[in-house]
C-alpha cells in the first residue's frame, strides 16, 4: 500500500469517526415528539411510550401505544377522548398505576402494548398523555 493510499484511509476514517460523534452528540437520526411518517400515520412518543395512529377510512382510526413499565407489578390503562369540534381532538391517556410500597415484585421491564380504535376526521389532531 502507497503512501497516498494510507492518507486516503486515514482520512475516510477521521470523517468516519467525525459523522459518528456528530450523530451520537445531536441525536441524529432520533424520534423526537411528534412524527408525521406519512400522510395518514402519526407516531408520538412521550416518556417510555409510543403512540403510533393511522387514518384507515370512512372516519376511522386505528392506533397501538408501546412502552416499558419498570416491573410486572405496574398496571397500565389507555383511554382515546375524541373532543366534539373540527378538526376534532384525540387525546390518548396512558394512565401508569404504581403498586403499593409493600408489594413484592420481581425486578425485571415488563413490555407494555395497546392497540385500539377512534372516530374522527382524517384532519383530527393526535396527542399522547401519559400520568
Amino acid at each position: 500500500m502507497n503512501r497516498q493510499q494510507k492518507m486516503f484511509l486515514a482520512i475516510l476514517l477521521l470523517l468516519s469517526i467525525g459523522f459518528f460523534a456528530y450523530a451520537m452528540l445531536t441525536g441524529y437520526g432520533e424520534e423526537k415528539g411528534n412524527e408525521l411518517v406519512d400522510s395518514s400515520v402519526t407516531k408520538i412518543t412521550v416518556d417510555n411510550f409510543t403512540l403510533s395512529a393511522t387514518y384507515k377510512n370512512d372516519s376511522k382510526w386505528e392506533y397501538t401505544v408501546v412502552g416499558q413499565l419498570p416491573n410486572p407489578c405496574y398496571n397500565v390503562t389507555t383511554n382515546a377522548t375524541v373532543a366534539e369540534s373540527y378538526p376534532e381532538q384525540v387525546s390518548i391517556t396512558v394512565s401508569v398505576q404504581v403498586p403499593d410500597a409493600d408489594t413484592v415484585c420481581a425486578q425485571v421491564m415488563q413490555e407494555y402494548e395497546y392497540t385500539g380504535e377512534f372516530q374522527a376526521s382524517e384532519e383530527a389532531t393526535v396527542n399522547l398523555l401519559v400520568e
